[in-house]
């Protein structure tokens, strides 16, 4: 009888627990409903107000992340250099980039909050990379520079188009 109590009772607390995962895991596929996969339909462009500039000039950049589909995506507002989801690249001619380190005094980790992205909004940040720009860019030249956006979970990535700038 004993066996039988607990057998019930194990049966009554899983099917208790499964009911609601079926239910959620129903909404998530309706359309409208953000998924977290979604995230790298998002389109991220990055943007200077001009493109030339003096050696060790702070070089003001313009990040817009875009959700151009019909459905809105998960993701956040993120997009300040010093919430570090945004990471930079110098890109060579071959197509390999090295990462622009220290793009903030501030090294704290942050987090972001995931929120649904609707279809057509826009967010834009406008952020200063002043940081180690004798690193960054060492010679007068020609620069291309790509941005990635992490996701809240880092799980997920969008690469944004190259912005090209010169130092003189």
């Amino acid at each position: 009888m004993k066996k039988k109590l607990v057998s019930i009772m194990t049966m009554s607390t899983l099917f208790t627990l499964l009911i609601p995962g079926i239910i959620f895991h129903g909404s998530a596929q309706e359309p409208g409903v953000p998924h977290r996969s979604d995230f790298a339909k998002l389109t991220l462009k990055i943007s200077s107000t001009k493109e030339e500039f003096a050696q060790l000039e702070p070089i003001p950049m313009i990040f817009n992340l875009r959700n151009e589909t019909a459905q809105p995506i998960l993701g956040h507002a993120a997009l300040e250099l010093s919430d570090h989801f945004i990471k930079l690249f110098i890109v060579d001619g071959n197509g390999e980039g090295h990462e622009i380190q220290n793009l903030s005094p501030i090294t704290a980790n942050t987090a972001a909050a995931p929120r649904p992205i609707s279809p057509g909004e826009n967010l834009e940040s406008k952020q200063l990379l002043a940081f180690y720009l004798d690193q960054s860019f060492p010679h007068p030249g020609t620069y291309r520079i790509q941005a990635k956006l992490y996701d809240a979970s880092w799980t997920n990535e969008i690469k944004s188009n190259f912005l090209t700038i010169s130092c003189r």
